[in-house]
């Protein structure tokens, strides 16, 4: 029992990394065209207070950014989508801060963005808010959930998410251990089925055919190892 918790939690922990791998990897990958390039989805929203919300979406990857002005970045492509409150209510997951359209409603907030990475499921998060000062002149940033990749260079990103998304995070951690499982036992699940196909002893290869340990009907003790076979005649 002992043996088997442990190769579980071997296989879970590896299934967590790879987990990590794949969202750092949709993170980070360039959009074709820039960030901002047209053959993604790109939707916008007004909240109730006017704030001006934008939402880049593509497999693996979600970026959603608000703003008290429009930024002219927003202007170099196609038109984005506009989205009425339901539509957006329907895109927006309830665990991202955006749910609540009021966001940038706080003090002295000048832009929210927040991006969330991983497949299957959205798994990872950051966000980042900037600020005016107290004198309004000077302007400042607040990040959480963010890791900056310094090799990363244009037109790859170089920020990418840690803030764990729990349900989406297990979820993915729990599909990406049994992928890694599959990988790991089928070589020994085919060479057991070639050895008691040829009529070996599954477990140490010994050759059972016209010893007891191949028995009439297949199956036996090996002697060689004690293991119980059954074997094809």
């Amino acid at each position: 029992m002992k043996r088997r918790l442990t190769k579980l939690a071997v296989f879970l922990l590896l299934g967590a990394v790879v987990n990590v791998a794949v969202a750092w990897g949709c993170a980070v990958r360039p959009y074709s065209a820039g960030l901002f390039s047209p053959w993604h989805s790109i939707y916008e929203w007004i909240s109730p207070e006017g704030f001006d919300t934008y939402i880049l979406k593509r497999t693996g990857d979600l970026r959603v950014s608000q703003s008290r002005t429009v930024a002219l970045v927003y202007r170099l492509g196609p038109p984005p989508q506009r989205l009425n409150d339901s539509q957006y209510r329907d895109l927006i997951p309830d665990w991202s801060a955006f749910a609540a359209p009021e966001v940038l409603a706080r003090s002295n907030a000048l832009f929210v963005m927040e991006q969330a990475a991983g497949w299957p499921l959205l798994c990872l998060r950051l966000d980042e808010s900037r600020f005016y000062g107290d004198d309004r002149a000077s302007r400042y940033s607040k990040t959480r959930g963010r890791l900056e990749l310094p090799w990363f260079e244009p037109p790859w990103r170089n920020a990418v998410p840690y803030h764990p998304i729990w349900p989406g995070f297990a979820i993915n951690t729990l599909f990406y251990a049994a992928i890694v499982w599959v990988l790991w036992s089928s070589p020994f699940t085919a060479r057991r089925m070639i050895r008691r196909k040829r009529g070996l002893c599954i477990k140490c290869g010994y050759d059972l055919r016209g010893t007891s340990g191949g028995g009439s009907g297949g199956g036996g003790v090996c002697p060689e190892c004690g293991w119980c076979c059954e074997v094809d005649r």
